[in-house]
């Protein structure tokens, strides 16, 4: 009995896209909605990648965060409180907690907040029609 290859669908090779990795306890269709709005490859914190350029994570210790950065190359860490109801995602976190009401993201939210998004936009805006 031996090892079987992963099969072709296993594999995706992207050029030209940033790769976001998720800690979040996010379903598929909330990662794909956030890639669609990141214009980014969003992968689970449990899939394998080679590169990585942005980690969005829940509120946890700056040893995690570390750990993060450290397995992913240096990747920028994000802090995210989401909660989408679209997504069944409620992830609040210590800010929500401590104060009464709090404008929590939403994944258009925070994708619009991110870097990743705002340069996308950007470039796309100077482009040439």
């Amino acid at each position: 009995m031996g090892v079987e290859p992963a099969a072709a669908r296993d594999v995706e090779i992207i050029m030209d896209r940033n790769a976001v990795v998720t800690a979040l306890p996010l379903k598929r269709h909330a990662r794909d909605r956030l890639g669609e709005l990141l214009h980014a490859q969003v992968i689970d914190v449990r899939d394998p990648v080679d590169h990585v350029d942005l980690v969005l994570t829940p509120a946890c210790s700056p040893q995690l965060i570390a750990a993060l950065k450290k397995k992913y190359g240096g990747a920028r860490a994000v802090v995210v409180e989401l909660d989408d109801a679209d997504h069944d995602i409620e992830l609040s976190g210590p800010v929500k907690r401590i104060c009464a009401v709090v404008p929590t993201a939403t994944c258009s939210r925070t994708a619009s907040k991110s870097s990743l998004g705002r340069s996308r936009r950007r470039r796309t805006q100077r482009a040439p029609r």
